[in-house]
């Protein structure tokens, strides 16, 4: 599936780093789970959001994630996720991606994914102190921001994690950018998102 991005001209100076390594450190934008796990499950989205059943999706007849690739400082990390639906699923999950209840829905879906990943330590669980909408990205059907703050006793600081989702013809395409420290470069992602757009463009 050439829908998710892939290392090569457009996507700069990262580096393929598939798989996963096991020894990444702990913070790093590297130490991220996978797209497809990482990606929210519309269906419980659209259930926050008050979207009545009848819009839910069903399942994708083909999905693939892409490639995780990192910046040289191991700051930034870039992944992809991809799905095949039939056109009207795919104009039901851009219905969804413009709900004012989004980035709420999403927060809470974030804190969920976190509190599950620290069974253990309840009261040591990174939280979500910020969700904004992004604009001004062309070819991207919604984009969200949302700052993970790791606990006080791990240094408190944030990585910036960056949703665009990309709804075109058969195509759900779904970019994650995480940049630790600082937001990422608005010019950086326009490039990532209009790369992404054209390839779902090619069906």
């Amino acid at each position: 599936m050439n829908y998710v991005l892939t290392k090569g001209p457009d996507t700069g100076n990262l580096v393929d780093e598939t798989p996963l390594s096991s020894a990444t450190a702990t913070g790093s934008p590297s130490s991220s789970p996978s797209p497809s796990s990482g990606v929210p499950d519309w269906n419980t989205i659209g259930s926050c959001v008050d979207l009545e059943p009848s819009v839910a999706q069903g399942e994708p007849s083909d999905s693939a994630d892409g490639p995780l690739l990192v910046s040289r400082d191991d700051l930034i990390a870039v992944r992809s996720h991809a799905e095949i639906h039939t056109p009207d699923d795919v104009r039901r999950g851009a219905l969804w991606l413009t709900q004012p209840g989004l980035a709420e829905c999403m927060r809470e879906g974030m804190l969920a994914q976190l509190a599950a990943g620290s069974p253990d330590q309840p009261g040591r669980v990174a939280d979500v102190s910020e969700t904004k909408s992004l604009t001004g990205f062309p070819g991207a059907t919604s984009g969200l921001r949302l700052a993970v703050r790791e606990p006080a006793e791990d240094g408190g600081d944030a990585i910036y994690l960056d949703i665009f989702s990309v709804n075109v013809g058969r195509v759900e395409s779904t970019l994650l950018v995480l940049r630790a420290g600082a937001e990422p470069d608005p010019d950086f992602e326009r490039d990532l998102v209009k790369h992404l757009a054209s390839k779902a463009a090619r069906q």
